[in-house]
């Protein structure tokens, strides 16, 4: 198992890597991709959804036997009241658009939810809330870790 992280990376990013030949496929059986939270300040949910289509296309021209999974967007606290609806409206239909391409849409948003609104301990608090933690990056793997376990 590789890990390859972008910081800062939009869903067009990835895209733009794949299409540059930076990110290598062909000896994996399995890809988890998580990416979006950037996008969801600047962009619409229709626009991000859209997003998301191209990726998805994209990884299946490239590399049509991978099992592709997607990490849901997560909230964040710094911008929750401006983005919490949005982002639960992309997860929404980021489930539909996964189902229709056979990808497997991993629900991580809810670790970090209670009674609706983001748990801040996971948090970082000198960004405002805008990056995880070490306990949010903890709780992220495990969820990871999980997923992958049942493959």
């Amino acid at each position: 198992m590789d890990l390859q992280a972008y910081s800062g990376a939009r869903i067009s990013t990835i895209k733009k890597k794949l299409d540059q030949g930076e990110i290598n496929l062909s000896n994996y059986s399995y890809c988890l991709i998580h990416v979006g939270t950037n996008d969801v300040r600047d962009f619409s949910v229709d626009r991000i959804i859209a997003d998301f289509r191209e990726l998805f296309v994209k990884f299946k021209s490239l590399s049509p036997h991978i099992k592709l999974y997607i990490s849901s967007i997560l909230p964040r606290p710094v911008d929750f009241d401006l983005t919490g609806f949005k982002c639960a409206n992309i997860n929404r239909q980021l489930l539909s658009v996964c189902s229709k391409y056979n990808i497997i849409f991993i629900k991580s948003y809810k670790r970090f939810l209670v009674r609706g609104r983001p748990i801040r301990s996971l948090f970082a608090f000198k960004d405002g809330g805008l990056h995880l933690n070490e306990a949010g990056l903890y709780e992220l793997r495990r969820c990871f870790q999980h997923v992958m376990s049942h493959i």
